[in-house]
């Protein structure tokens, strides 16, 4: 029971782990989405006038959105763990509860032995 209450234990130290991590993520990602808005509202206007963007604009577009493409697979990497983590919560937690109920189950029939 005490190494199952420690897994359960770690397994929830390592979620509130990544926590600040997808937090520092998701601000990165607004961010990037932000500057990729930005970008586009720039070049718009002379995209729409039949002019083509600059090789600078181009490359500029490419950077934030190859970083917002990197900062989507970190969180959905982030994500995957806090799944397996709450898998492995729940499991743990039945784990502990037939647990609890066989040991309850035993102390009653010793308590039926002893009373007879």
């Amino acid at each position: 029971l005490r190494e199952e209450e420690a897994v359960l234990t770690e397994a929830q130290r390592s979620f509130q782990e990544l926590l600040p991590a997808q937090n520092s993520l998701t601000q990165r990602l607004n961010t990037r989405s932000a500057e990729k808005a930005a970008r586009w509202q720039q070049v718009e206007p002379q995209l729409r006038q039949g002019r083509s963007m600059t090789r600078e604009q181009l490359d500029r577009l490419v950077a934030v959105e190859q970083g917002e493409a990197r900062i989507r697979g970190q969180l959905g990497s982030i994500g995957s763990a806090f799944a397996s983590e709450a898998q492995l919560r729940d499991l743990l937690k039945q784990r502990l509860l037939v647990l609890q109920s066989h040991i309850t189950t035993a102390i009653d029939q010793l308590e039926n032995r002893c009373n007879d």
